[in-house]
């Protein structure tokens, strides 16, 4: 990009910087403990300034979170109302979320200049927001999209509805994977309505490292049947009796703990197989500067309607923000783009994933060359950046119209 072109972007990006920061917005979302696009989007808006609502309701049937609704002016949260809470049944607790969301969206003075829904039901309560003359614009932001949401054939064939109504009618459609916005253009999306925006890195939260990396595979993530790791508890024994100077080390629990802890101990190296337990996010983050390769299995045999063929794995950016390079089964479509990087390692099969382990275990300068491909890489998904080309790119195409 010449400077010419530099200082023309640049210029568009404050100019839709300054058109956000005067709209009146309502963000809505589903959310848990972890970060995702909720957080991502409130943390910008808030770094943007002015005043915007935000209101989120517990993606799992939980008494930790109740669905709330936020006024945020400069950063700092102005007004606060808690909603009901309900627990179960699940179909009955997104309708309470769905008629929640319309209920403030409608109490909120004045017709609102956007509406941002982070899945197809509160994206679905935007648009009849909008038909009502509550809001101007509705963009629907996928964060993540299953072919078959629910086992229940009803409830999916409601859902498949909702979603499709969602796309249809929202403004544009923005989705965290190119898979998705191909889902999207089979849905009858022309292309100029969807957006690839991925999911992002806080760096804020990225500890820095201090040049001292271990020698070690880390795992973040749950010990269980399907997650994809019994290919590697299988191959432990040659990793550990091949390559007598790497650790494993395993942040998360599950209920092949026992099983591996007693496979590490037949060995004798239960000094060389470490398990932390779960750990607070900022701790696990802290772990992973200090580590070398990030591990990323997941099942064979994923189907290829689930959600993981289409999702945009946060853990995986945070493995790679952190500077560990990556070892990740060809699942997600983050493994395509890992591999093109040349940012980590990629397997199909057993017998390939004991290649690469060979390949990573005996190359220190190949894994340090990855590593600094990884860490480039995350820094394409920085919050800040990855929303201002968002809401740019977003602003033109409506400027068209």
């Amino acid at each position: 990009m010449g400077k010419e072109e530099s200082a023309l972007r640049m210029k568009t990006m404050d100019k839709s910087k300054t058109k956000l920061k005067n709209l009146k917005i309502v963000a809505v979302s589903h959310v848990t403990h972890g970060f995702g696009c909720a957080q991502a989007m409130e943390k910008f808006l808030s770094q943007i300034g002015g005043e915007f609502v935000m209101i989120t309701h517990p993606l799992y049937g939980t008494n930790e979170f109740q669905s709330t609704y936020r006024t945020i002016c400069q950063g700092e949260t102005a007004v606060e109302k808690k909603g009901l809470n309900l627990v179960k049944p699940e179909p009955l607790r997104y309708v309470k979320d769905s008629l929640l969301t319309f209920l403030w969206g409608w109490g909120k003075k004045g017709r609102q200049d956007l509406f941002i829904g982070m899945n197809c039901l509160v994206s679905f309560v935007g648009v009849w927001l909008r038909r009502f003359g509550r809001v101007d614009k509705v963009i629907y932001y996928t964060a993540d999209y299953s072919g078959k949401r629910f086992e229940n054939n009803l409830l999916n064939s409601i859902y498949d509805w909702v979603d499709c109504f969602s796309v249809k009618h929202a403004d544009i459609v923005w989705n965290v994977s190119e898979k998705i916005s191909e889902r999207r253009w089979a849905q009858g999306a022309p292309k100029e309505k969807t957006l690839v925006v991925p999911n992002t890195v806080d760096f804020e939260f990225i500890p820095q490292s201090n040049g001292e990396r271990k020698n070690n595979i880390v795992y973040v993530g749950g010990l269980n049947e399907g997650y994809g790791v019994e290919e590697f508890v299988d191959l432990l024994p040659w990793v550990l009796e091949t390559f007598p100077q790497v650790e494993i080390d395993v942040i998360g629990g599950g209920t092949l703990e026992p099983m591996i802890k007693e496979k590490a101990a037949r060995l004798g190296e239960t000094e060389r197989v470490h398990f932390h337990g779960y750990m607070p996010y900022n701790k696990a983050l802290e772990f992973l500067a200090q580590s070398s390769v990030g591990f990323a299995p997941y099942a064979a045999d994923v189907d290829p309607e689930h959600y993981l063929r289409y999702c945009d794995p946060s853990k995986v950016k945070a493995y790679m923000a952190c500077g560990c390079s990556v070892i990740i089964r060809k699942v997600p479509q983050l493994a395509e783009q890992i591999e093109a990087k040349n940012a980590g390692w990629v397997y199909e099969t057993k017998e390939e994933l004991q290649i690469v382990l060979k390949d990573v275990l005996s190359s220190p300068d190949k894994v340090a060359q990855r590593r600094e491909k990884a860490a480039q890489f995350a820094a394409e998904f920085d919050n800040t950046f990855v929303f201002e080309k968002a809401f740019e790119e977003t602003f033109q195409r409506w400027d068209k119209k």
